[in-house]
């Protein structure tokens, strides 16, 4: 007998944190960091002149931070299509809009770190629907945009 009533005891433990976990679930998700991910195609704009109209951007954001990711780009006809990842940059949200900026980013090509593309300067812009980015690096500017307004490369003046 007493080991059955140290059985019902156990479980009833057990069902008693189990519901406790599952009534704090609730405040769990108000915690939690914000998740977006979107994907956006654009032009692509290299040292302020357009390289393609039909750019893949995807824009990944987890809390404070984004990453983003130019998709099968190439600049020049004889490279081949490679995938840029922006890593680790800063994120703010005001309102539904958001800026995503980073200092000295460090770029990735299929995996792996790209010191020449070092990125100086990362600003970019969610407004809605729109999303445009603009980069330095040493090779020159990168910049994308799926907005019909005037780019302004980072450091540069406003170009169509």
């Amino acid at each position: 007998m007493k080991r059955v009533f140290v059985s019902l005891t156990s479980i009833l433990l057990i069902a008693t944190a189990a519901i406790g976990i599952i009534s704090c679930s609730d405040d769990d998700n108000n915690n939690m960091p914000e998740v977006k991910s979107e994907v956006y195609y654009g032009n692509l704009l290299f040292n302020a002149s357009p390289i393609a109209d039909d750019t893949k951007c995807s824009v990944d954001i987890v809390g404070e931070y984004a990453s983003v990711t130019l998709h099968a780009v190439t600049f020049a006809p004889t490279m081949p299509a490679m995938d840029i990842v922006i890593p680790a940059l800063d994120c703010r949200k005001n309102g539904d809009n958001y800026v995503i900026t980073g200092k000295n980013v460090l770029p990735t090509v299929m995996g792996a770190p790209v010191d020449r593309y070092l990125m100086t300067r990362v600003e970019g812009y969610i407004v809605g629907d729109k999303f445009v980015l603009n980069t330095v690096t040493a090779m020159g500017t990168i910049g994308f945009s799926n907005a019909i307004i005037n780019i302004k490369p980072v450091g540069g003046s406003a170009k169509n």
